[in-house]
């Protein structure tokens, strides 16, 4: 119903507001010295932002790489690369200690993100050092280390609110990419039938036409970004003795329709904005 639609989005609005802990307790006076130092330390106010700062200077430093870079570059960086993994994992542990072992560590998603980060970052730098970076794998376990950018996202409340609000919007954007690939579809179909033998022209061509259904979606899809979507308008519109038509035996017709264009491309303009506004 109507109702329970309603209070199943309230409770997912609740979790917008979730305890940074997530249900890890702090440790009491009977726990040992080092946990309880450790602990201060962790929760303390700038131990989170010195953290993200070290993790934009990372990402800083792996944006620095270029194509035929010096050999004392190379090796700068992948000391630079064992650095900070030294750092990540020194992170991990103490926050392992500080919470009181593994269970209540990754009770935070955000430190099984981390936990996950760091594990890449490890077997990349393994297999480096094994292989001496000649495996295509090393490169795909090494952009690992660039998703630590999303922990960025925690920074502030602001940020981390739009980031869950959007992760709660999953559903209802998948929704909305099934109907967009549903209009795109029946448009396709549309062209095909009334636009398959316009005449190449400036923006008509060989790379946006309805000749075929995998340039038809290709030019629906440009449509739907209103890349030029006007052009292509206007060359669907063209008309003798720009283009020919031929009777009898012999038919040939390259020609379009200025009527047919302008309310099949109007109208998807409208529905296609209909729909990303709602």
């Amino acid at each position: 119903t109507e109702n329970q639609r309603a209070w199943t989005d309230f409770q997912k609005s609740i979790k917008l507001f979730e305890s940074k802990m997530h249900g890890v307790k702090p440790p009491d006076f009977n726990s040992s010295p080092l946990r309880l130092f450790l602990y201060h330390i962790v929760t303390h106010k700038h131990f989170d932002p010195l953290i993200l700062c070290i993790i934009t200077i990372n990402i800083g430093f792996m944006a620095s790489q270029f194509a035929k870079q010096p050999d004392y570059w190379t090796t700068t960086l992948n000391t630079i690369d064992v650095i900070f993994l030294a750092v990540y994992m020194v992170e991990m542990v103490v926050k392992i200690i500080a919470y009181g072992g593994l269970k209540n560590y990754f009770k935070n998603r955000w430190n099984s993100f981390d936990a996950f980060v760091v594990a890449g970052s490890a077997v990349s730098l393994i297999l480096k050092s094994h292989t001496g970076g000649n495996v295509a794998t090393v490169g795909v376990v090494r952009i690992l280390r660039v998703a630590r950018i999303f922990k960025l996202m925690n920074a502030t409340t602001g940020i981390k609110f739009l980031f869950r609000t959007l992760i709660i919007s999953v559903p209802a954007i998948f929704n909305i990419i099934v109907l967009s690939l549903m209009l795109m579809v029946i448009y396709m179909v549309f062209g095909k039938s009334w636009f398959g033998g316009v005449k190449y022209q400036s923006f008509i061509g060989k790379n946006a036409n309805f000749r075929s259904t995998t340039t038809g979606l290709g030019t629906v899809f440009r449509m739907l970004t209103l890349d030029n979507w006007h052009f292509l308008m206007h060359d669907c519109m063209i008309q003798p003795p720009a283009c020919t038509i031929v009777g009898g035996d012999e038919w040939v017709n390259d020609c379009g329709s200025p009527v047919i264009a302008g309310a099949f491309f109007l109208s998807f303009y409208v529905v296609g904005v209909y729909i990303f506004i709602n």
